[in-house]
């Protein structure tokens, strides 16, 4: 099923869900581009919490792009939790991962359970794809690199769009292995342990923005305690967004110098840019490097 302009039941809806931007950024370059093309996207963030996130509850059409951060080489759970309430007999989708890393083992496979699930819930899915936007946990990319991965994409969501209108579908073979499946059990377990093991410090205000922002409800606010419970899936909402930078872990996931992608581009305005090969050495970038290309 092409993408086509005329009219808003021949177009592509929006669905995603974003930890700390990357993904809404892409959805958001998604939305602008194809409406040059004359579709009106019906645009859904899924856990949008606050009032103000500009989440859109229009009437979904036949055509879906699904787009999420990855997750333990999977998709977050409100994905799964989306899919599973809903009839999706009749439905073609494209699946859309986000990482900071590619297609690159583990990650080879990170669609592929979402994908059943699709099926399962009589949906079908006729292309997917992989962006690749800075990483904001664990091991920091540099500005120099994540800069040139939000320069480079209105480029790659243009190919996007291109082979959607051109009907030049990909479906990938990859699977999980049973090691990539049991690290990812292992990783999700993880994510519950270091969400539990959060503290609010003594500079907290009790603001409540940390409670309103987490997808999961997660957190609570219990007079002057903030409580972190047993669901956390580590999209560092919370930690990144907080105005008083109070919420603490033991854990070295969490970039010290803070992950935001508009304090990021303030930064490197005007800034000549270290070419990919100088500034993302190493087989871990890899895939990176490839996506930039020369």
């Amino acid at each position: 099923m092409p993408m086509r302009a005329e009219g808003p039941d021949q177009s592509w809806d929006i669905v995603f869900f974003s930890g700390t931007g990357g993904t809404r950024r892409a959805a958001e370059e998604l939305r602008k581009q194809m409406e040059t093309y004359g579709g009106r996207p019906v645009v859904t963030e899924l856990g949008a919490r606050r009032p103000d996130t500009g989440q859109s509850h229009g009437a979904m059409g036949k055509q879906i792009i699904l787009m999420f951060p990855v997750y333990a080489f999977d998709a977050p759970p409100l994905l799964y939790d989306w899919i599973s309430s809903r009839s999706l007999s009749g439905v073609c989708f494209t699946v859309v991962s986000v990482s900071g890393g590619g297609e690159m083992w583990p990650n080879t496979g990170c669609r592929a359970r979402l994908i059943t699930a699709i099926e399962q819930q009589g949906g079908s899915v006729i292309h997917e794809a992989m962006l690749i936007m800075p990483v904001n946990f664990l091991i920091p990319g540099g500005d120099h690199l994540n800069m040139a991965l939000l320069q480079i994409l209105p480029d790659k969501i243009r190919a996007l769009v291109k082979d959607l209108k051109e009907e030049k579908y990909i479906r990938k073979k990859d699977r999980l292995g049973l090691f990539q499946r049991a690290v990812a059990a292992a990783e999700k377990a993880g994510a519950r342990r270091a969400g539990r093991q959060f503290t609010a410090g003594e500079n907290c205000s009790f603001c409540g923005l940390c409670a309103a922002l987490c997808p999961r409800g997660n957190i609570e606010i219990s007079g002057n305690r903030v409580v972190f419970q047993n669901s956390c899936m580590l999209c560092m909402r919370c930690v990144y967004n907080c105005p008083e930078h109070a919420i603490q872990s033991k854990s070295s996931f969490v970039l010290k110098e803070g992950f935001d992608l508009d304090d990021l581009e303030r930064r490197m305005s005007g800034v000549q840019l270290i070419p990919p090969e100088q500034c993302a050495r190493g087989l871990l970038w890899k895939e990176v490097r490839n996506y930039l290309g020369p």
